[in-house]
């Protein structure tokens, strides 16, 4: 018999046939549970691939941007893959290192190259000013032409100083996810040129600042190459390459310049026949040679006749032993 508490409790099955629902199944519960869990799965599944489809789309816009030579839509194409990096992504591939490189390598050149020729033009127009009599009208104009040519290199200069410092930053997300090796070398000898042009252009009162975190950052990559390559693989001698030139444009110093130069390629030059011709890294190796030998003859010209013959004296006993 049932008593009136019993009657006046609704049970759940009342609720849901006062609402028209179906009477209520532990079983029919479960399974709706375990079809919401099976969704969300379902949809955190499609998150990887749609940031990889996402990806290559960055990726196919970049190869794009590189065969209308817009360097510049190109590197903002790898920025977005480097951040994808650094949202847990994977590491870069080979194709998309190189698509990196190429993109900062394009820009960052543009610019230096520009600026090379407006310091001819600051040159030329001093000169000009320097040559006419003070106060004179072509004084008056060579002067005021110099200082355009002065304040569009501040600007670009500016421009060169912002895509340096991103690139640098890149450089250090992509060392991070990095695992060893040549990657890890490629990026730690991309971070010291880019570290490199900044001491070039950097005002007087950064400029040792600037010398002296390239300079660790070189440092730093010969170390770790020294460590993982042979003197004749390509990044070494690239590293080698840059190294001299930065001893040579940034710091002044060219007796250590063409002292390291010399020391790469002899190095590579006692074992680079040993490698097999077919080898992919043999021309690779073959063609940075050939450009320390070229840095190393316009060096050694502007070398003091002493020091220019203490090389030649050095590779004379090297070879001898």
């Amino acid at each position: 018999m049932t008593s009136a508490a019993q009657k006046a409790e609704p049970s759940i099955q009342s609720y849901l046939r006062g609402s028209g629902a179906a009477p209520f199944s532990w079983a029919s519960l479960a399974a709706e549970t375990r079809k919401a869990a099976s969704a969300a799965a379902a949809q955190r599944a499609e998150l990887p691939s749609a940031a990889a489809a996402q990806r290559d789309k960055h990726v196919f816009a970049a190869k794009l941007a590189e065969q209308a030579e817009r360097y510049g839509e190109m590197l903002a194409s790898m920025h977005r893959v480097v951040d994808a990096v650094a949202d847990n992504g994977p590491a870069l591939t080979l194709e998309e290192r190189n698509l990196f490189s190429v993109a900062v390598r394009n820009v960052v050149g543009a610019k230096r190259a520009s600026l090379r020729v407006l310091d001819s033009a600051v040159m030329e127009e001093d000169e000009a000013a320097a040559d006419s009599a003070s106060g004179s009208a072509a004084h008056v104009v060579a002067t005021e032409r110099a200082e355009r040519c002065r304040e569009y290199i501040g600007r670009v200069t500016l421009e060169l100083e912002e895509t340096c410092n991103d690139a640098v930053q890149m450089c250090e997300t992509l060392l991070a996810s990095a695992e060893g090796g040549e990657e890890t070398v490629f990026f730690m000898r991309m971070r010291a040129d880019l570290l490199r042009y900044l001491a070039e252009r950097g005002d007087a009162d950064q400029r040792d600042a600037l010398r002296a975190t390239a300079e660790a950052a070189y440092l730093d990559a010969i170390c770790e190459i020294e460590v993982s390559f042979a003197p004749t693989h390509p990044m070494r001698l690239a590293m080698g390459l840059s190294r001299a030139v930065q001893l040579y444009e940034v710091e002044g110093n060219l007796a250590a310049a063409c002292a390291l130069a010399q020391s790469t390629i002899d190095a590579a030059e006692t074992e680079i026949e040993q490698q097999h011709r077919d080898e992919d890294a043999y021309e690779d190796s073959q063609s940075v040679l050939q450009l320390l030998r070229d840095n190393l003859a316009t060096w050694t010209r502007a070398l003091p006749v002493g020091v220019a013959l203490g090389l030649v004296l050095h590779r004379y006993d090297s070879n001898r032993s």
